[in-house]
Order: structure tokens, then C-alpha cells, then sequence
């Protein structure tokens, strides 16, 4: 099986997540994001998308343990909205992904995720 996981569907994400449903990669796909109606939308739209593909995946979302056996992990999450301020400097987000993996780490060490991880997250 094929599963693959990403933390953070905004529009990295989710064109991450579009991907791989569309093209039939991932035989299951996890959606994690901070904002449930954001993933649960994902979700859907994906779901919704299948009825026209030759392949099926899975989609759960918001469930770390999830990742358990998952293969890849993509960790798209960030705050676009924190460079807004800050006149083309990538690393004004700094402050913000810091805070951000502080939270993700611990619950994704928590599981039994032994796959490989592609972190697009800046800086």
C-alpha cells in the first residue's frame, strides 16, 4: 500500500494532495491541518474529484496516528500571511515555523511513523 501523509493543506498542500489523488499515487492520503474545516473541505473536494479516476485513495484527516504507517510525509504547513509585513524577507517566517514545528514534532514523534520525511515549510 501507498500511503502518504501531509500536515498542512493550504496551497502547497493541497496542490500536493491534488497530485496525488489525481494521478492515482496514493492508495490512502492523510490531511492534517490546524483548521478541521480546511482539511474536512479537502477532503471532500478530493473525495468528490474521484468519481471521474480509474483509481481510488483513501482520504482521513486530522488523526496523527495516522502516520503510523505511512510511507511519506509531507509538512507543508506555514504562515504566508506573516511575510505580508515583511517587504520579501523569507525568514520574517521563521518565528512562526519555529512555533509551528514545536507543536507538529512531539504528536508526529508520538506515533510510529518510520517513512521519509519532505519538509517544504520556510525558511
Amino acid at each position: 500500500m501507498r500511503k502518504y501523509a501531509i500536515i498542512g493543506v493550504g496551497h502547497v498542500g493541497a496542490t500536493i494532495a491534488y497530485t496525488l489523488v489525481c494521478k492515482g499515487i496514493a492508495d490512502e492520503l492523510v490531511l492534517i491541518d490546524t483548521n478541521a474545516a480546511k482539511a474536512r473541505a479537502e477532503q471532500l473536494d478530493l473525495q468528490d474529484a474521484q468519481a471521474r479516476l480509474d483509481s481510488r485513495t483513501i482520504i482521513k484527516i486530522n488523526d496523527y496516528h495516522e502516520l503510523d504507517d505511512t510511507d511519506i510525509l509531507f509538512v507543508t504547513s506555514g504562515n504566508i500571511h506573516a511575510l505580508d509585513h515583511a517587504f520579501g524577507n523569507r525568514w520574517a517566517e521563521f518565528e512562526y515555523t519555529k512555533q509551528i514545528v514545536q507543536d507538529i514534532a512531539p504528536k508526529v514523534k508520538a506515533t510510529k511513523f518510520n517513512g521519509v520525511v519532505i519538509d517544504t515549510m520556510n525558511p
